[in-house]
């Protein structure tokens, strides 16, 4: 039986989640009410389907379904993960996050992918703090595995054990955050300097 997702915000992040997961067997759910949102995680999704299997060295399982909810509460019935992947503004987030808690298993997993907000500030509202992790990866989420894993004292053991099972299910490569500096941040933004060194030089 395919275990199900929900994605919260089908931008860019949203949608690279939405491809990935769903590539790797699992009926994703995704809620975002922008109208332009369906075209992007179509877009995304095609790209994915060319890129991701050349990376896999055994063949990917059979796709699971997508589906675009009409509400919250709607895309997080029934989900065991939940990606948040919503604007970088702290009272949105806090707002939507307190809305999946509200409607989603108590069970489930809440991962925010911020790479702005410290998990203790996406805990700050929560209902139930311990259930919210956060998982910042590097773009694209389909192709570049790296995925930069928080969680904290409100988080029991299990929460991070289960976080480390899906991730690594989905063949990302998890890695720990220590303090408050994210490592994967500061790898995309060196990666992005030495993009754009390239460019100016002439040599890309």
């Amino acid at each position: 039986m395919k275990q199900t997702v929900a994605i919260i915000g089908a931008g860019e992040t949203g949608a690279g989640w939405a491809a990935r997961f769903r590539l790797m067997g699992w009926n994703v759910r995704l809620f975002d009410p922008d109208d332009m949102a369906q075209g992007l995680v179509g877009a995304v999704l095609q790209q994915a389907r060319r890129g991701l299997p050349a990376l896999s060295d055994v063949a990917l399982p059979e796709m699971g379904d997508m589906v675009f909810c009409q509400t919250i509460s709607e895309a997080v019935d029934g989900a065991i993960w939940i990606q948040e992947c919503l604007p970088e503004r702290l009272e949105l987030k806090r707002k939507v996050l307190q809305k999946v808690q509200e409607h989603c298993d108590r069970a489930a997993v809440i991962a925010s992918s911020s790479g702005t907000f410290t998990l203790a500030e996406l805990q700050g509202c929560a209902t139930r703090p311990e259930q919210i992790i956060s998982t910042h990866a590097l773009a694209p989420v389909y192709l570049l595995p790296l995925v930069e894993l928080a969680v904290n004292d409100t988080n029991p053991p299990k929460v991070m054990a289960r976080a480390k099972e899906v991730l690594q299910g989905i063949g990302m490569a998890t890695v720990e955050q220590q303090g408050e500096e994210r490592v994967s941040v500061a790898l995309q933004n060196a990666l992005q300097a030495e993009a754009d060194r390239l460019v100016a030089e002439g040599m890309a």
